[in-house]
């Protein structure tokens, strides 16, 4: 904005006793060239001119005097700050060139006064020019006019009071009452941010408002939810840092604030390929507020205008205030929803643990109560074999946390006893699959029973044996076991009658929603289990170690 000239004009007489004082607005007014004014010097000024220049010049609240019909400002040394870049320049101008930009919301007050009409406002928000970019204020201020001895209006004095700060104060007051209602009912961290965004970019009048989370290593930001009023594309999705300046990165992790009135001629932001980046957002103007815990950048609240924009205390305050404010929400809210996906966690796992607990007691009823066996001393080996057979399989689905548990890791749990050590010996081949948990228990007693039965009359019975248990998947999406023994003693065909052990492996199979053939071939058992897709878990393998016998054939 171009300043308003003054004149120092050439020699002036000394200046009349009724100007003496008045601090740095009275020397000023004694140091004007008033001739080259509509008032003219001032020892011709009207005697009421001559009385209301000292009583504005000792006030101790802003003043100005319009006086004439050019409404020429005379104002004390409290006014003066009101006038911002315009001081000193608008003594003796004209109040329309002065004030131009207020003239529709000021002009119209101004001609009742000097019309002679006292005119008092406690609050009137005025968008002022006076330091080069638009600034809302407010004023309260009264208009009384001033008579000369004819009885007309001479001028108007003018007592006034900036209450911008207050005002703003309020409306921050009330802005923080709004936003911690509109957040203590949200839940969900990008919710909550997203609400905050949207709240501070309308009340800040602004194109874009968001937060972006600093990834551990400080070089990339993510954003999952930005508010715009339509004016700047959305910026969700993750950014590099340095894209938008080295100057701009090292100040927000050194935890300073970023305030850019225009990127096109900011030296951070004017270069390529920085002011490219910020070119295709067409992002003009940036506010930003870093958060720094436990040492290091955390996330930034940004705001973004389309147009340069010179941000104002009041600006930066309230930015300020919403990113610390809403991050301890987010805070809050992600530790209450962690202490929730865990509470969950627990309840369900507690279940599980019932219900495992309770089939398998029911599985040792059931063992307990079927088993038969010529000696007392077979019968308890036979049952501690299955109950310990169980209790594998238990400890299985623990370690994985009841999501299920590995098939080769099943299977080595139930060969290792019976291999090695001048024994036979077993080969798994197979892929990778995890059981699902209520498969576990079932798959462990069919493993058991066989390798059980070729300890005690099959291939594993005999040094040179050889257990082969071979799985892949079937076309439906489910998958079949082979159990082969080889090299050990040969068999005259099946058993005379059906034992526990073959009805157990059938139910088994029952559960796992297939069937089980045996083939009792003269070269060794044979034994194909199939289950449904229902029995795997659609996981990996968890991954729990296999004993050393779980080699690949």
């Amino acid at each position: 904005m171009t300043a308003l000239p003054h004149s120092t004009g050439g020699s002036r007489a000394a200046s009349p006793p009724f100007l003496a004082g008045g601090g740095e607005m009275g020397g000023r007014i004694r140091a004007h060239d008033w001739a080259l004014t509509p008032l003219g010097p001032p020892e011709r000024w009207p005697e009421t001119l001559r009385v209301m220049v000292p009583l504005m010049l000792e006030s101790r609240q802003p003043t100005v005097l319009f006086w004439g019909p050019a409404r020429t400002l005379l104002y004390n040394d409290a006014y003066a700050p009101l006038m911002g870049a315009r001081h000193p320049h608008a003594l003796g101008r004209p109040f329309a060139e002065v004030w131009h930009e207020i003239l529709d919301e000021i002009g119209p007050i101004m001609d009742r006064a000097f019309a002679g009409t006292a005119v008092h406002m406690d609050d009137i928000r005025l968008v002022l020019l006076r330091n080069g970019y638009p600034e809302e204020t407010h004023f309260s201020f009264s208009y009384t006019p001033v008579r000369d001895a004819a009885g007309g209006v001479a001028g108007v004095f003018c007592t006034c009071l900036e209450t911008t700060g207050t005002v703003q104060a309020v409306a921050h007051r009330r802005f923080q009452t709004a936003l911690l209602e509109r957040i203590r009912s949200l839940v969900d961290a990008t919710e909550i941010m997203a609400a905050a965004s949207e709240m501070l970019g309308r009340e800040l009048g602004v194109a874009q408002v968001g937060y972006s989370e600093v990834e551990a290593n400080g070089e990339f930001i993510a954003i999952a939810r930005d508010w715009s009023d339509g004016r700047i594309p959305s910026v969700v999705g993750r950014h590099r840092l340095g894209d938008f300046g080295e100057r701009i990165k090292a100040d927000l992790h050194a935890g300073r604030e970023i305030e850019i009135r225009d990127v096109a001629a900011d030296p951070r932001t004017a270069g390529a390929p920085t002011a490219a980046a910020f070119a295709a957002l067409s992002i003009r103007a940036v506010l930003a507020v870093p958060l720094i815990k436990r040492g290091r950048l955390f996330a930034t609240l940004f705001v973004h205008h389309a147009e340069p924009r010179v941000w104002s205390d009041a600006d930066r305050a309230l930015a300020r205030e919403v990113a610390e404010r809403t991050w301890g929400a987010v805070s809050r809210a992600r530790a209450d929803a962690a202490r929730a996906e865990a509470e969950r966690r627990q309840v369900l796992l507690m279940r599980e643990v019932d219900h495992r607990a309770k089939n398998a007691l029911a599985v040792v009823q059931t063992v307990v109560r079927l088993t038969r066996a010529a000696t007392q001393r077979e019968f308890l080996e036979a049952v501690e074999g299955r109950i310990a057979a169980l209790a594998r399989a238990h400890s299985l689905l623990a370690n994985g946390r009841w999501s299920g548990a590995g098939l080769r890791a099943l299977a080595a749990e139930e060969l290792d006893p019976y291999v090695g050590d001048g024994r036979g010996e077993a080969v798994l081949d197979g892929p990778d699959v995890a059981l699902a948990p209520d498969a576990v228990q079932p798959t462990a007693m069919v493993l058991h029973e066989l390798a059980t039965n070729a300890a005690k009359y099959g291939a594993l019975s005999h040094p040179g044996g050889r257990v082969r248990l071979s799985w892949s998947p079937t076309p439906d999406g489910g998958l079949e076991l082979e159990w082969r023994e080889e090299d050990g003693p040969p068999l005259a065909g099946p058993p005379g009658r059906q034992g526990f052990g073959s009805e157990m492996v059938a139910a088994a199979a029952t559960q796992l929603g297939g069937t089980a053939r045996f083939d009792w071939d003269p070269s060794g058992l044979r034994c194909r289990l199939s289950m449904a897709p229902d029995a795997l878990s659609g996981a990996t393998d968890p991954g729990i170690p296999a004993p050393s016998l779980s080699r690949p054939a």
